[in-house]
């Protein structure tokens, strides 16, 4: 258990730093309040997997971050692969009945204790930490995310569509009330900011 605990705390602590590296650049639109909850999870995930190496019945504290891992990402996504994950965290939510037959409610409350964050953390960081920039340039076009799930709109741009190879392109676009000018060369988003 030792082993899966060391796994999952250094994929969070990755996953953190990805997070904080994205938010020092205005082209994945992060708001403070998206890296402070990446952070506060990340931490508090990582106490629930050391402590799910001292709880006397580990393997529940996995089923239980499983169960509550999934019904997070099945929150979080409601509308589209969500209505998919909640009956599945339901499923597996009665899958652990069985498991805890014979555990005493102290085992069973450590569990919970440990596994909820654990699971929900580990989701809650997922999904900050791999969110797409808002613009990307690539070969021969620039592409566009949606970040309407953070309060930022829809994004919509002015500028040329199609890039020449070796050729730069400039433009603007627009995210919730926020207008930016960006500029490509090839592949490489060369400059990103609002007008000045």
């Amino acid at each position: 258990m030792i082993v899966v605990a060391a796994a999952l705390i250094t994929l969070l602590e990755l996953r953190v730093a990805v997070t904080i590296a994205h938010s020092r650049h205005a082209v994945y639109q992060l708001p403070r309040a998206a890296v402070i909850t990446v952070l506060a999870a990340g931490a508090v995930a990582t106490l629930a997997a050391i402590g799910m190496t001292l709880v006397p019945r580990p393997r529940i504290a996995v089923m239980v971050a499983l169960v509550a891992g999934l019904a997070v990402a099945g929150l979080a996504t409601v509308l589209s692969i969500g209505l998919l994950l909640l009956p599945v965290a339901v499923v597996a939510g009665f899958a652990i009945v069985p498991m805890l037959r014979g555990a005493r409610p102290r085992e069973w409350g450590l569990a919970l204790l440990c596994g909820v964050p654990l699971g929900a953390g580990l989701v809650a960081v997922a999904i900050v930490s791999t969110q797409p920039p808002l613009l990307r340039c690539e070969p021969g076009t620039i592409t566009e995310s949606e970040r309407a799930w953070w309060g930022g709109g829809t994004g919509t741009s002015a500028g040329s569509a199609w890039v020449a190879p070796g050729e730069g392109s400039t433009g603007t676009i627009t995210a919730g009330e926020r207008t930016f000018r960006y500029a490509c060369r090839g592949t490489t988003l060369v400059s990103f900011g609002t007008p000045s």
